[in-house]
């Protein structure tokens, strides 16, 4: 079973990547233009968080595995929104 302060390590970075991801998102809207790397390292620490959270959700319980599902959600959001702001960008 996942311990509660591994369950909230990992949350924690997963908001990291969000914030990180949403800041470069932010940047790249108001610029109609993105800066790659920092773009695609938001792109690469949310995928990272993703499948770490998907890895705990393995050894959590019923709780823990909800609070690591609504913050895959969460992630998904984040990406699908760079995901479709990218090909505005690039269009």
């Amino acid at each position: 079973m996942a311990t509660r302060a591994s369950v909230e390590q990992h949350i924690d970075r997963a908001e990291q990547a969000c914030n990180f991801a949403l800041e470069q998102l932010e940047i790249a809207n108001q610029q109609e233009s993105y800066n790659t790397t920092e773009y695609t390292d938001a792109q690469t620490m949310l995928n990272l968080a993703y499948n770490e959270l998907q890895k705990l959700m393995l050894s959590s319980n019923k709780q823990q595995k909800e609070r690591l599902y609504r913050m895959q959600l969460q992630i998904n959001r984040i990406q699908n929104d760079m995901i479709l702001d990218e090909q505005n960008l690039l269009m």
